[in-house]
């Protein structure tokens, strides 16, 4: 089979599933198939995450870190008996 048919029979077998865990499963696993150079670490559920979202998450923070809602790394280490 090509990929080109690969593809559409992948796409036609996903449009079928219901199964909320499968479908996240899938896509955990396809995930994992982009380049390592655009993930810069994972979630708790192992997901990829990408320098955009990365920094799009610290750009979310900014208001508590200007607050002065932030925590020491040897702090943290200290709250988690590190």
């Amino acid at each position: 089979m090509s990929n080109e048919q690969l593809k559409y029979s992948i796409s036609n077998l996903l449009d079928e599933i219901e199964d909320t865990e499968l479908l996240n499963s899938i896509y955990v696993l396809l995930k994992h198939t982009q380049p390592a150079e655009d993930i810069v670490g994972y979630e708790v559920d192992g997901s990829a995450i990408s320098e955009e979202e990365l920094i799009a998450s610290i750009l979310e923070d900014r208001p508590g870190i200007a607050a002065g809602q932030v925590i020491s790394f040897e702090d943290m280490k200290k709250e988690l008996g590190l």
